[in-house]
């Protein structure tokens, strides 16, 4: 395995800490204005999907912004905790063993979830939610395992083209 620059591992540690301050931000920010981001998303999603929203019935068009609302903050936590869980595996190359870096990941996600929810309970209009923890370790456990696959399939392609070239090697000195 070929050594990392110095300017590599502190560019793949700058990202790790940016996408956790991006998400500590996110959790600052008190339950208006998270609700008003959300609102946006689904006020785009709306326009897109749904163009004649506005003759539909009251009652059903709040049951659908209802279910957009929760799906679009619960698309977010999993995005952007992907991230976080695909930079924790990036981040942690020191670590060998594949298996190991990969569980180190999805634990770094796991309690940076746990903080994060922590951390809503002392902003206005918000709460903690365990569910949120859950899905955020599975975001965190799906972008770890996408860059395991990943990093898995460039050592096998690197074997591969080495082993061709032992070959060829041997070929020619026959």
């Amino acid at each position: 395995m070929k050594k990392l620059s110095a300017g590599k591992i502190i560019f793949r540690y700058a990202l790790l800490a940016g996408v956790c301050v991006l998400i500590f931000w996110f959790s600052s920010n008190n339950g208006e204005n998270s609700t008003s981001q959300s609102s946006r998303v689904v006020d785009l999603i709306c326009r897109i999907f749904f163009p004649d929203m506005d003759q539909t019935e009251p009652a059903r068009q709040l049951a659908l912004i209802d279910i957009l609302s929760v799906c679009v903050r619960k698309a977010a936590h999993l995005s952007v905790y992907m991230l976080l869980g695909a930079l924790s595996f990036a981040a942690f190359f020191p670590v060998r063993r594949k298996g190991v870096r990969m569980l180190m990941a999805v634990l770094f996600t796991f309690v940076y979830a746990c903080t994060d929810e922590i951390h809503q309970i002392f902003v206005p209009d918000r709460t903690g939610k365990i569910s949120d923890v859950i899905i955020d370790t599975f975001g965190g456990t799906v972008g770890a395992a996408a860059v395991l696959i990943l990093v898995v399939v460039i050592d096998a392609a690197r074997i591969i083209r080495e082993n061709e070239k032992l070959k060829a090697t041997e070929t020619e000195k026959s």
